[in-house]
């Protein structure tokens, strides 16, 4: 075949070619229009957001909380807890990234985590699960916010469950040691809503089992330092920053603040 019969099969070739992929284009085109769908982003909503049992336990919940705690479903753990020096402990990140809890239930006022629940149902039973949870189990004890484990049931003893988060709020017992579908509950209260009111004024227990503030404030204050000597944030690991505050009682004060205010709300006080 000569070199210019090749040449014009070849163009012919490259014209069917470019005809064909219009025509596909065309196509897709027109059932876009006919549709309504983007094929560009394939992304829908799903029907599924809670599933069936978190739905039923998120109801019962709602009847709970009242006006003192907000309920937020399905939170990736990525968004509750930080990583201390995120650059040095990324494979820190990659064991909660993608991963969630099913209801984080937090104060209605300032938004600040107070314990988180997890539904279980069979699959927990799993083996990969198993270890799952005790890595989430453990994490949750690191950060000091509570975490309960809740068996799936077709229906719930608020009483029961109303005591439990009680228990849970006070701190004065750890939620894995109370069974809250078998436990005998005494005299138990014929309003199961919970309240923030007698818990405004404890204290909250920070790292290494410091006092950091109180669940009214989502400032954390440590103790006091030197303005000769830089600390070092208890929370992310980063050198602080000397700063002078601007308004309210302590106008014209110089402290020690983090350096990702306010991201971490932390403070230091300097003698």
């Amino acid at each position: 075949m000569s070199a210019t019969k090749r040449e014009n099969k070849g163009c012919l070739s490259a014209l069917l070619n470019l005809f064909s992929k219009r025509n596909e284009d065309h196509t897709t085109n027109l059932a876009s229009e006919e549709t309504g769908i983007n094929e560009s982003l394939p992304f829908r909503l799903r029907d599924d957001f809670l599933s069936t049992a978190e739905h039923s336990f998120f109801q019962v919940l709602r009847s709970m909380m009242g006006i003192y705690f907000i309920i937020c479903p399905k939170v990736s753990l990525s968004d509750v807890f930080f990583i201390i020096n995120p650059d040095k402990n990324m494979s820190a990140y990659n064991r909660i990234n993608h991963k969630h809890v099913d209801f984080l239930i937090c104060d209605s006022q300032t938004m600040r985590p107070r314990f988180a629940i997890e539904l279980d149902d069979k699959s927990h039973d799993r083996l990969d699960r198993v270890e799952r949870d005790a890595f989430v189990d453990e994490l949750f004890e690191t950060a000091q916010l509570p975490l309960v484990h809740i068996p799936v049931r077709s229906t719930y003893n608020t009483n029961e469950l109303g005591a439990l988060f009680r228990t849970v709020l006070s701190g004065t017992q750890k939620p894995e040691n109370v069974n809250p579908l078998s436990e005998q509950v005494t005299n138990p209260s014929s309003d199961n809503t919970l309240s923030t009111a007698t818990m405004v004024n404890k204290p909250i227990v920070g790292s290494k089992g410091s006092v950091t503030g109180s669940y009214s404030s989502q400032i954390s204050e440590v103790k006091s330092g030197s303005e000769n000597h830089t600390p070092v944030c208890p929370k992310c690991g980063q050198p602080m920053v000397l700063r002078t505050a601007g308004e309210g009682p302590n106008k014209g004060n110089r402290f020690w603040g983090c350096v990702n205010f306010p991201k971490y709300k932390v403070i230091m006080k300097i003698e």
